[in-house]
């Protein structure tokens, strides 16, 4: 799937951030996918007091104890990263806010997710960095809260049935990241005259 590198102008990395639900994606400059998977994570066990049950999210249950705290790895995150790392990058982050009622361990995790995204900037050392907020690119590519329409334009942009490439699980943060790679590029040439 990768092209030689000679024959690519430029890589676009868009991220969908978070822990169980985060998505990365490559592509090229000519739409063509590179690379696309979930966010490479690790689990630790906690112990929690907790005696209100809470909702998880990702369970959809209302639960007294989380056994295990999600992190993003970063040492398979920089695996995934390291042979592209020669190519001119856009890098793509979406900007996240915490939303009412999340509580205040779920949301130290997830910024800690966006922590590590935006780390990845020298690392990456990009030729253009975009952090939009969902309701801003969202709303530049035509898409709705509703991740049925992320995933129609993805499919339509990229000429993929998501389902073909991701077989396991939920395909809308795949989209959303490969919208995102696509919003940076977009974003790019617009800014550059290309």
């Amino acid at each position: 799937m990768m092209q030689n590198s000679s024959q690519i102008k430029v890589i676009s990395i868009g991220v969908d951030v978070g822990t169980k639900n985060g998505a990365l994606s490559i592509t090229d400059d000519n739409m063509n996918i590179l690379l696309c998977t979930k966010v490479p994570i690790f689990q630790t066990e906690i112990k929690s007091k907790r005696n209100k049950s809470k909702l998880n999210k990702e369970t959809m249950k209302y639960e007294k104890d989380y056994k295990k705290r999600t992190w993003v790895d970063y040492k398979e995150l920089g695996n995934l990263l390291k042979p592209f790392i020669s190519n001119k990058i856009i890098y793509t982050v979406e900007r996240v806010l915490v939303k009412p009622g999340e509580g205040e361990p779920n949301s130290f995790v997830f910024g800690n997710a966006m922590g590590v995204f935006q780390g990845l900037y020298p690392y990456l050392n990009p030729i253009a960095y975009y952090e939009p907020l969902a309701v801003n690119w969202k709303a530049e590519l035509g898409v709705t809260a509703i991740k049925e329409t992320s995933i129609n334009l993805c499919e339509k942009i990229y000429r993929v049935k998501l389902k073909d490439i991701i077989s396991n699980g939920k395909v809308d943060d795949i989209a959303e990241s490969l919208l995102l790679a696509f919003y940076g590029l977009k974003k790019y040439f617009e800014n550059n005259g290309e």
